[in-house]
């Protein structure tokens, strides 16, 4: 009797130390499951932000690009470009005042050129709420370094986060180079820096004498 006691203790414990182990096992696996969880959620953050920002990106590049094209289209009316953007869908906004050659094209306007899109108090700058709430392009001009045809007139857009200027300037130029120039690139950006994020993205529309 006593033998067959000690061989069913000798049973129990042994059944109880392949329980223990498998317990241990499951909560190894459990705690790896849990650390792999984590780990998938952080990742799947990052990579929602650089995805976001390059989205970002490829719709700043086409509203400037769309913008740009707008522009050529008014000039070869109304035989320059405006300063404000009102002026390529609304016809009473180029005066002289609001264009580059100070000459009224009120009688040559063919447009609309551009979907109306929403302006600031000065009508000088347009609103671009896709990229944020403060973002916002304006049209520009000025003089090309020495050699060059006489003037540049580009698209300018403001207030826009670094990150989503590095990822235009990739999607422009085809490369995060944020020193390049528009003598030999079509876009440009300056970064923003010490506790500023945002800074601005440039847009050749034409060099033009």
């Amino acid at each position: 009797m006593n033998n067959l006691h000690q061989i069913k203790q000798l049973l129990h414990s042994k059944a109880q130390g392949r329980r223990s182990l498998k317990a241990q096992r499951g909560l190894s696996v459990t705690e790896l499951m849990i650390y792999i969880a984590i780990v998938g959620i952080m990742l799947g953050s990052i990579f929602s932000m650089l995805s976001t920002d390059k989205s970002r990106a490829t719709s700043l590049n086409t509203t400037m690009s769309n913008m740009a094209s707008s522009m050529q289209r008014a000039k070869a009316d109304m035989g320059c470009y405006p300063k404000v953007p009102g002026a390529l869908w609304d016809g009473t906004q180029p005066t002289a005042t609001n264009m580059y050659c100070g000459l009224p094209g009120l009688v040559t306007w063919s447009g609309p050129y551009l979907n109306k899109a929403p302006v600031d108090s000065t009508g000088a700058q347009m609103q671009v709420p896709t990229i944020g709430d403060s973002a916002y392009v304006t049209i520009n001009r000025e003089a090309t370094p020495a050699g060059g045809l006489g003037w540049y007139y580009y698209l300018r857009a403001n207030n826009i986060p670094n990150e989503v200027i590095q990822n235009a300037l990739q999607v422009c130029n085809g490369k995060m180079d944020a020193t390049v120039t528009f003598s030999n690139a079509k876009c440009r950006g300056a970064l923003g820096t010490g506790g500023t994020a945002t800074g601005t993205f440039d847009l050749l529309v034409e060099e033009s004498r």
